[in-house]
């Protein structure tokens, strides 16, 4: 029997058993996505028949077939009605009255003090619901979208202008920079905070940078901007004047931990001065050795298939619970790095090797002792992709968006 699909039909992602699929057709076929948590519109489709004579038929049963489809995220107007009220008195359920005798009673003497009671009866109405942008048109979902469009879609603001005149609301980009400054004010208060608390608790912080071109009166400047993730969840992004030690030194006062980074010089002064104990990235090793492939391509080779054996073995040890990944990771990833020792013991003498792999030998040999620091702690990643996929958005937004505004740079 063929299997069937979640959104019905059949799979044909995998062959029925007993029949071998044909040398360069595997792995073809649609695949089995996950439907299960899109919202369901239902469509029910009757037979001309049953619409012209119903009684004369029996419903038995139905069939039920699915697609994908799509219903283009929009802005909305969201219309706050409040109802006003005042009290009911004696004189209002009174029997109404004719023209002459209001005409009567408004012309008749009124006693001051009854005139002012009549004039300050409570109205009731409910208050205005809580927000945090009280004097902003725009609700916290808006503002919310065009964060994200601009900063993760990587979307500038004059093309989300498009998008939204396409979906019949044109939403100047001058609003948008307007919206993103209100939001400013007040997320900028939680970054901190999720900063500090990094600082605070973190056993280890991941960080890289990039440069981030800025605009200013008269000019442009370049900013150096940091990611730092911490293994609490926190992704926190910081900008500096200056690529330097100080610079990060200052960001990272505080901290006691793990520095998960490259070997970039500027950490230097955290490893001495601050205690802060580094922790190197795997994937530069493995970037140096690739770009060996062009002279060295046997021996550069050699030294990847062990690196990827250490990458296979970090994804497999993700799922283990701790503490007993680091027990078991440290028993399976030592014999690698051993064998690795070994095979830089061969090379690094030779001088029949080309300039890229020598580089790639000797940024190992000198920064071996962070690269095998990974075996102490079970939390420890031996890379630091997640920060350069942080960064790539950035370097993306710099062809979109061009530069940073910062009026005051």
């Amino acid at each position: 029997m063929t299997p069937k699909r979640p959104g019905g039909g059949p799979d044909r992602s995998t062959p029925p058993k007993g029949k071998p699929q044909p040398r360069g057709q595997r792995g073809h076929g649609r695949r089995n996505l996950d439907l299960s948590n899109l919202r369901v519109e239902t469509a029910r489709v009757d037979p001309a028949e049953v619409l012209a004579n119903p009684e004369l038929l029996q419903r038995i049963g139905e069939e039920t077939s699915s697609r994908v489809g799509y219903r283009p995220a929009c802005y909305v107007r969201f219309l706050l009605v409040r109802t006003k009220w005042v009290p009911i008195t004696a004189k209002a359920a009174a029997p109404e009255t004719t023209a002459e005798q209001e005409v009567a009673e408004t012309s008749a003497e009124q006693d001051p003090v009854e005139a002012q009671a009549a004039e300050t009866t409570p109205v009731v109405i409910a208050p205005l619901p809580p927000s945090v942008l009280p004097h902003v048109m725009a609700d916290a979902s808006a503002i919310a979208n065009v964060i994200v469009s601009k900063y993760d879609d990587v979307l500038p603001l004059h093309c989300q202008e498009r998008i939204s005149a396409r979906q019949g609301f044109a939403l100047p980009r001058s609003t948008q920079c307007g919206w993103l400054a209100v939001a400013f004010t007040l997320l900028y208060r939680i970054v901190l905070a999720m900063f500090e608390e990094s600082k605070a608790h973190a056993f280890c912080i991941a960080t890289d940078a990039t440069g981030a071109p800025v605009q200013k009166t008269g000019g442009c400047r370049k900013w150096h901007v940091f990611t730092f993730i911490a293994d609490n969840g926190h992704i926190v992004f910081r900008w500096v004047n200056e690529h330097s030690g100080k610079s990060i030194s200052d960001l990272l006062s505080g901290f006691r931990g793990h520095l998960l980074s490259d070997a970039a010089s500027i950490y230097d002064v955290l490893y001495r001065e601050l205690g802060i104990v580094p922790v190197f990235c795997w994937a530069h090793v493995r970037r140096g050795f690739w770009r060996a492939l062009h002279t060295d391509k046997v021996l550069a080779t050699e030294a990847l298939s062990i690196i990827s054996k250490l990458f296979e073995l970090e994804r497999q040890c993700k799922l283990i619970a701790m503490p007993e990944r680091t027990r078991s990771r440290a028993d399976r990833a030592r014999p690698l790095l051993e064998l690795l020792d070994a095979w830089i013991a061969l090379q690094k003498g030779r001088e029949d090797i080309g300039e890229p792999l020598r580089k790639a030998i000797g940024y190992y040999i000198n920064q071996r002792d962070g690269l095998w620091r990974f075996l102490e702690d079970g939390r420890l990643s031996i890379h630091n992709n997640a920060c350069e996929g942080q960064l790539r958005n950035l370097a993306l937004g710099r062809d979109n968006w061009r530069y940073f505004l910062n009026r005051t740079a």
